[in-house]
Order: structure tokens, then C-alpha cells, then sequence
């Protein structure tokens, strides 16, 4: 018996030590595991370099998948909240935060991206990405941006959704507003992270939307900008809106092609210039 824990403490030890990267950290196997997974879907995703950040988990899906997160830059500077897979088969949304990452460790000391503390978060819905085929919604057939606890939600959220997009199950609001614990996660973000900018990545429209107060750059946009309004229950309503946060939508061109690496790195550039 003795020497059968000997032997579960050995591998889980050796576990642990397998996903402890050359920079130092030490993630969880569940973490491990969750980058091991990616990397095998995206090539966006560098095995070492995600085994070496400092990831936390926010929580689990519905299914019970990890929902990670990572924090980087000047914990004193304005927040930032960075979503990426919201809707679980716009898979280009988790490469473009992966892309983003990496771009920041590039960045000089004397960068003004480094003045801001950001929460970073690639895969929110994962029980999306990961059926197969993937899905807009979650394990509970559920829009999570339609699943926001904004206060019209009751009287607004599923007569929206029936009448303006004649019950379309892609944009299921959920039998009421914040049943889905991805959704509460995000909140959970919203109320303890205290977010002085939210960015939320999606395809596939080309272009970058915004709810909340914030001015753009007038010129240089790698995207054009446009408004395209907010529905009930999702994130532009209930933090760009009703509390006030600017909430800005990059929109990829297509779910599951990224744009060069020029225009990922200005796309961050040009939102981050934003007043």
C-alpha cells in the first residue's frame, strides 16, 4: 500500500513538473493539458511559450472545461479585459489573443502598450470549440453574448430573439439571463478585474463595433469603425452601456483566417490609442 503512494505522488509530481516551462512557471495539469490540446488545433498556439505563462483558471464551462486566464503588463496601468472565443466556432478570435500575447512580449519597455495591465482570456466557450462541428453556442445551446444579466433582459431578451431572429438557435438568449457559468465568469471578470476597457474579439464582419464611451484614432484604422448597436443580453449592453464600459468588438474578416501580422499588430495599436 506504502509503496503504491509512493508511486501516485511520483507521477503526480512528474505531472506537474511536465508542464513547468524553462521561464519558470508552473501551471496545473489541467492547464497543461489545455495548451497541449490547443497547440494541436492552431498553430498559433507555441507549446513552450503557452506552458510558460502564469495562467489561472477563471472557472469551468458547462461541460466542465478549464476556462483560463493570464494577466500581463503594469498592474498600476489603466485594465483592460481581453475575451477571445466567446462564440465557439469563430476559432480565429482564440489564434488573434495567442498573436496578441506574443506581440506584447515583443514590444519595448518604452511601449505604451506596456503602460496597461491586461486580463486575458482565449477561450471562453470551450465546450463550442472543442464539439465537433464546432458551435456559436455553448454545451446548453446557449449565445453567451446574449446571455448577460443586463437589466432589459427579462422583458427584452427572448422576445428579441423570437421575433427579430425568428427563434434562430445560433442565437439562443438561454431560459434567463446569466444561466451559463461562462457567462457569470466574465461578470465574475467585469466585477472583480474592474476593466477600464473590454475587448472582445469576433468574426466574421471586418470591421471594429464599440458600445460604451470611447473615441478612435480619426485616422490610420486597420478596420473601419463602425457601430452596429447592441442586443439584449450581450456584453456591449451590459458593460458598454448600462455600466459604462467601453466595450470594443473586433470583428475579424473570417472565422477561421487570421490577418497578416501587420494588421493584428495595429488592430491592438489602434484600439489601445483609443481615449
Amino acid at each position: 500500500m506504502i509503496k503504491n503512494e509512493v508511486r501516485v505522488a511520483f507521477l503526480a509530481a512528474a505531472l506537474s513538473a511536465a508542464v513547468t516551462s524553462a521561464a519558470g512557471a508552473t501551471n496545473p495539469p489541467e492547464i497543461g493539458k489545455w495548451c497541449a490540446d490547443l497547440h494541436r488545433d492552431l498553430l498559433s498556439v507555441n507549446l513552450e511559450r503557452c506552458h510558460a505563462r502564469a495562467w489561472q483558471n477563471g472557472g469551468s464551462s458547462m461541460q466542465g472545461r478549464p476556462i483560463p486566464f493570464t494577466y500581463w503588463g503594469n498592474s498600476k496601468g489603466r485594465r483592460v479585459l481581453v475575451l477571445g472565443s466567446v462564440h465557439g466556432d469563430e476559432i480565429s478570435s482564440v489564434s488573434m489573443l495567442f498573436r496578441w500575447m506574443d506581440f506584447l512580449d515583443r514590444t519595448r519597455k518604452e511601449s505604451f502598450l506596456r503602460e496597461n495591465y491586461y486580463l486575458l482570456a482565449p477561450l471562453v466557450n470551450p465546450d463550442g470549440y472543442y464539439v465537433r462541428p464546432r458551435t456559436r453556442v455553448n454545451a446548453s445551446g446557449v449565445d453567451l453574448n446574449r446571455n448577460f444579466r443586463s437589466k432589459l433582459w427579462p422583458q427584452q431578451a427572448l422576445t428579441h430573439w423570437k421575433v427579430k431572429t425568428k427563434s434562430d438557435p445560433r442565437r439562443y438568449p438561454g431560459k434567463e439571463a446569466g444561466s451559463e457559468s461562462e457567462t457569470r465568469l466574465v461578470e465574475k471578470w467585469i466585477e472583480e478585474f474592474k476593466p477600464e476597457l473590454i475587448v472582445t474579439v469576433h468574426a466574421p464582419y471586418g470591421l471594429i463595433d464599440h458600445d460604451g464611451p470611447i473615441q478612435f484614432p480619426k485616422a490610420g484604422g486597420p478596420l473601419p469603425v463602425k457601430t452596429l448597436g447592441s442586443f439584449p443580453g450581450s456584453l456591449g449592453q451590459y458593460a458598454g452601456v448600462e455600466k459604462k464600459i467601453p466595450v470594443v468588438t473586433v470583428e475579424l474578416g473570417a472565422a477561421k483566417k487570421m490577418p497578416d501580422q501587420k494588421v493584428i499588430e495595429d488592430i491592438l495599436v489602434f484600439i489601445m490609442r483609443a481615449d
